[in-house]
């Protein structure tokens, strides 16, 4: 499954969805991570103080989740409508860390929308 993570440093999940520097993008399974890209917002178009998303959001649809410190409802909303989950982290989270645990909940017990996915996936 493919994920996205908002960042400011490319260290950390630590970036609001309108306003993130970088979209990590990784292709995650039950085996493992594999990195496939870093996507800049502001070498596809977008503006970051624009209030326009729909360029952000056709940035990372080729994804099936999206990891974010923040996301206005707007944003959560119009990515919905385009299959994209949303997860908004509580904290700041190392990469490398946060994806250990999301293979970890995929391989033990995963969570309801992880569990869609991967069902989607398998078709």
């Amino acid at each position: 499954m493919r994920v996205a993570l908002c960042s400011k440093s490319m260290e950390l999940v630590d970036g609001n969805f309108n306003k993130a520097r970088y979209f990590m993008i990784y292709d995650v399974s039950m085996s493992g991570v594999k990195f496939v890209e870093v996507r800049e917002p502001e070498k596809i178009g977008v503006m970051l103080d624009s209030d326009e998303i729909d360029e952000r959001i056709d940035a990372i649809s080729d994804c099936k989740m999206v990891f974010c410190s923040n996301i206005p409802r707007t944003s959560k909303a119009r990515l919905l409508s385009r299959g994209v989950f949303t997860v908004w982290m509580r904290k700041e989270r190392e990469i490398g860390e946060m994806l250990e645990e999301l293979v970890e909940h995929m391989r033990v017990n995963p969570p309801p929308m992880i569990r869609k996915i991967l069902e989607e996936e398998k078709v």
